[in-house]
């Protein structure tokens, strides 16, 4: 969402559901061509949070524990302390699989928990 968005949606919206797909600029854009996308979700989300509830999603992807579900949860933690966070491990392998080898497999076994323990233990609040 852009500023003016967010400043539409004002007062008219009481829960924000967000995803957070990517930990950093270089798999946003790799994967999904997209800039500045860590800067750009944080701000977005800290505007959510200030006009409503905020729930944030982030689906794991195969691949991308440490470069991209590790610095959501740090940056959670740094930016949106307190914030509910859903947690998805249901990946298959479809979405972009074909031109990038490690979304061409499903999740390792026991990733889900992994991350929902990792995610606890820096303070984040599980749904």
């Amino acid at each position: 969402g852009t500023p003016e968005a967010f400043h539409l949606l004002d007062s008219l919206v009481d829960t924000y559901i967000a995803d957070f797909k990517f930990g950093n600029d270089s798999c946003a854009q790799r994967i999904a061509s997209v800039d500045n996308y860590v800067a750009i979700v944080t701000r977005n989300l800290q505007t959510a949070a200030r006009q409503g509830s905020l729930i944030v999603r982030h689906l794991l992807l195969p691949g991308h524990f440490d470069c991209c579900f590790v610095p959501i949860v740090q940056q959670l933690r740094r930016a949106l302390p307190g914030v509910k966070f859903s947690l998805r491990d249901g990946y298959l392998p479809k979405w972009r699989a074909g031109q990038f080898s490690e979304l061409s497999r499903r999740l390792p076994a026991g990733e889900g928990n992994r991350a929902a323990q990792f995610a606890r233990d820096h303070g984040i609040k599980l749904l």
